[in-house]
């Protein structure tokens, strides 16, 4: 039970600076939107090709940009622990009678619902632009929780990169 404790303090401090640098988010979600509000309309004729597996360019390209924003956004998680560890914060952290799992734990969670958020503001910009997921609101919330998944898999790679190497241009790299 401590460590769920732990882990949520650990959450809303992640969360809180996100929140703080909104420039974060802001930058994270360009290049999707700019995927799905550029190249879907320019690639939109694909989807009249006899055997184009989508009714339309978007719908096809849609799950590919979502996974990708969860993909790139999840390998921030590395920087920040990085960040801390050059800061001294982590090693504060680690002096403290904190359960060490929490460390790790609260920055996935913090990932998990930023890449919800940010997969949320996708999938209602292509709402926007005509697509319907057939699935309804149960598809959508499936949608979510796989992305969350996926990043989890990711962030948690990225700070086992960060942990390993404590260098930002490694994690930067990848």
């Amino acid at each position: 039970m401590q460590i769920l404790y732990h882990s949520i303090a650990l959450f809303k401090r992640s969360f809180l600076k996100l929140i703080r640098t909104p420039i974060l988010l802001f930058f994270s979600l360009v290049q999707p939107l700019m995927f799905l509000l550029l190249f879907t309309q320019l690639f939109n004729r694909f989807s009249t090709v006899p055997g184009f597996p989508a009714e339309s360019y978007l719908l096809f390209s849609l799950p590919g940009i979502i996974l990708m924003n969860a993909f790139s956004s999840s390998f921030q998680s590395g920087l920040s622990i990085v960040n801390d560890i050059q800061t001294g914060f982590l090693e504060r952290m680690l002096t403290t009678p904190i359960n060490r799992m929490a460390i790790p734990l609260g920055r996935l969670l913090t990932d998990s619902v930023r890449m919800i958020l940010q997969s949320s503001v996708i999938i209602f910009v292509a709402y926007l632009m005509g697509a319907t997921i057939k699935t309804g609101f149960l598809g959508i919330c499936l949608i979510l929780v796989t992305v969350a998944a996926f990043g989890l898999a990711w962030s948690g790679i990225s700070q086992i990169i960060a942990l390993r190497t404590k260098n930002s241009e490694v994690v930067f790299g990848l």
